[in-house]
């Protein structure tokens, strides 16, 4: 059968598609990935075949495209909403529209965020799922959203709000990581999240770390979030004086001059291949961001989190009610609260045996190679 992907263009949202993906074509589908076409290289360095579809942008550069997008922050959530389930979702599934005579899917397979395949899908009577990561919104400005590129599409058959799940979810995360007031769909299927993989020989760097060293992780991401003004810096400085090495991964080429100087127990690199990292770690300050959450999760890792926007700061909330994560929300961002919640989950083994927990559940869920003959049942 022909499968169509269709993701937003950022490396967490396609990455967590890309084995499901994969284990298709190995199965002999002819599958290909709709994205926007400046994702078209990370999309092949997958082993995958883009198509180019909507509007070109990245995550990492969105407000470069779209200068009427308010800077990271709560401010960016309001604007967001109409932008993905509505703006963006549109301009695809036009485009889709129009490809259809060169490669006509029987199954759509989408990242959660994006909208245009699920519309497509209605469009064209093909079944749509969602798949990786996901959350299971019911604002009234999601519907409203919604609503609104129904009529824009002219899909008038249908209630908006039944779009996005109408034929399921393969949702990569525990049952547990959904809150108690998100309105979660019946047909759900969970898969085991992605243990992140060790390729290749560990880097020297990190073979230079003592092995019995404390080793801290600082992500913010790979979307424009890594760029929130002094964020970087004031976690650095929390971290400067404490009996830690910290891995810094800055998610874009590193300028000496952004961060300034760094103490000595800091090691500061663009990207940083968590399946050599993370068994390392005692703990990973990060923004909050699916991706890390889960991959942290996965080895038994706890958190700190900094949450800037869109899902982060429900992620970080999800994260310390279930135990194995601190919160640092925006408004106490500072040098002693970043300090004192990082000393927090390394002086409280309750936050390690939470992770732990959590990564006994998450082994016990269906792999995604597991539940590809369910994902074949839908045509």
């Amino acid at each position: 059968m022909n499968v169509l992907f269709t993701t937003q263009p950022g490396m967490g949202h396609l990455r967590p598609l890309a084995t499901l993906a994969r284990g298709l074509m190995a199965r002999g589908h002819d599958v290909r990935v709709a994205c926007a076409p400046g994702l078209s290289p990370l999309v092949e360095s997958l082993g995958l075949l883009p198509i180019p579809a909507g509007y070109d942008f990245t995550m990492a550069e969105a407000s470069r495209a779209f200068p009427d997008m308010p800077e990271a922050g709560p401010a960016r959530m309001p604007w967001m909403i109409p932008f993905f389930y509505r703006r963006t979702a549109v301009r695809t599934a036009k485009d889709l529209v129009a490809l259809r005579g060169t490669f006509r899917p029987d199954l759509v397979v989408r990242d959660y965020l994006e909208l245009g395949g699920a519309l497509f899908g209605e469009l064209s009577g093909i079944p749509h799922v969602a798949a990786g990561p996901i959350w299971f919104r019911g604002e009234p400005a999601v519907s409203e959203s919604l609503r609104g590129a129904c009529e824009d599409l002219g899909i008038g058959s249908t209630r908006a709000e039944d779009v996005p799940f109408r034929y399921g979810a393969f949702a990569a995360q525990p049952p547990w990581w959904n809150a108690p007031n998100e309105l979660v769909p019946p047909n759900v299927t969970y898969v085991r999240p992605e243990a992140p993989p060790a390729t290749g020989p560990a880097p020297g760097w990190l073979k230079e770390i003592a092995h019995e060293a404390t080793v801290v992780h600082v992500t913010l991401g790979t979307t424009e979030a890594n760029r929130t003004p002094g964020l970087y810096r004031t976690i650095l400085d929390a971290l400067r004086d404490e009996p830690v090495e910290v891995v810094v991964s800055v998610g874009r080429p590193y300028v000496a001059d952004e961060l300034g100087p760094v103490a000595s127990n800091v090691h500061v690199h663009e990207l940083v291949e968590h399946g050599h990292l993370l068994p390392r770690c005692s703990v990973v300050v990060s923004n909050g961001g699916y991706g890390t959450v889960m991959a942290s999760l996965a080895c038994g890792v706890p958190g700190v989190v900094v949450p800037i926007q869109a899902d982060q700061p429900r992620n970080a909330a999800r994260a310390s009610d279930l135990g194995f994560a601190v919160s640092v929300p925006r408004p106490e961002w500072s040098v002693d609260a970043i300090r004192s919640a990082v000393r927090a989950v390394l002086g409280g083994g309750s936050y390690r045996a939470a992770a732990i927990r959590a990564k006994a559940d998450i082994e016990q869920l269906p792999s995604i190679e597991e539940i590809i003959p369910k994902v074949e049942a839908l045509v």
